[in-house]
């Protein structure tokens, strides 16, 4: 199993899983290969729980970490193993072939192994900041726009992706794609939404696009405006913080609105909600 940057909240309770015999190095017949050692090093890592470590026959206990490492000094070529690693990094760095590894350099190792996959470039986009530029492997200096484009190019069928690329469009901006179909920073984040209308950061997003008075048409043919983007972003996920400080944008002092559940809340309820779900999401007065 490939792992995007979609991935679970990490269990409150980290445990062992026994792996079955085709993923268990120690049970490997006589004479495997060092690649396919590497492939069952590797399945047992992408088969993990977040959190959890596995456990072979033998006994010995490996965290997702070790086994994509192990999986990479049995082949330096895995490509599938570089991405997964990346993804455990989250900001750090990790010790390999005796030098330290940042996220994006284990990323950028992942697209030149594998450089048709649209895994590799959504991946490097997410571990970039709005203003980075990166170079990859054969020289071509890529950002975030450019990486969700290439992305889409070898599969247009990821929410996670069309949604990085809108964040990346000014509003009154258009985005030509190769089709030769101009796009508006609201197609894009509608996009998002019809690949995964469950997906509750693109409602968000999209609400954010619009000003006082502006709808969009959304897909199934709904014309919402900001404050009906934010509360199907709620409907999708009611611990989005931004989604409630967003929607407060929108109610006057001393009005009420009604919540996905029936739930009404004031604009002073509506913040405090967001401040117990993440007490980061506002700036300090």
């Amino acid at each position: 199993m490939h792992k995007t940057v979609l991935r679970k909240q990490i269990a409150a309770m980290a445990s062992l899983q026994e792996m079955p015999d085709d993923k268990d190095p120690m049970k490997a017949p006589e004479g495997t290969s060092f690649e396919d050692m590497a492939k069952r090093f590797y399945n047992a890592g992408a088969s993990l729980e977040p959190g959890n470590s596995a456990k072979f026959s033998d006994g010995s206990v490996w965290s997702e970490q070790s086994l994509y490492v192990k999986a990479i000094e049995l082949n330096p070529k895995f490509g599938n193993a570089f991405s997964n690693l990346a993804l455990t990094i989250e900001g750090g760095s990790i010790q390999m072939f005796g030098c330290m590894w940042n996220e994006q350099q284990l990323c950028i190792k992942a697209v030149e192994f594998n450089p048709d996959s649209s895994v590799e470039y959504t991946n490097l986009a997410a571990s970039l900041n709005p203003a980075d530029t990166i170079v990859l492997s054969d020289g071509s200096s890529m950002n975030i726009r450019s990486l969700c484009l290439k992305s889409i190019g070898l599969d247009p069928s990821d929410s996670t992706t069309w949604d990085m690329l809108a964040k990346t469009v000014m509003p009154g901006e258009k985005i030509t794609l190769p089709d030769g179909v101009e796009w508006t920073v609201q197609a894009f984040f509608g996009k998002a939404i019809e690949l995964d209308s469950s997906a509750a950061a693109p409602w968000n997003n999209l609400g954010c696009t619009l000003g006082p008075g502006e709808t969009t048409v959304t897909p199934g043919g709904a014309v919402c405006d900001a404050k009906m983007c934010f509360l199907r972003c709620i409907e999708m996920d009611a611990d989005y913080a931004m989604a409630y400080v967003n929607i407060a944008k929108t109610v006057q002092d001393g009005e009420s609105v009604e919540l996905p559940g029936g739930v009404t809340m004031t604009k002073a309820e509506l913040l405090a909600k967001a401040l117990e779900i993440d007490p980061d999401c506002l700036p300090p007065p």
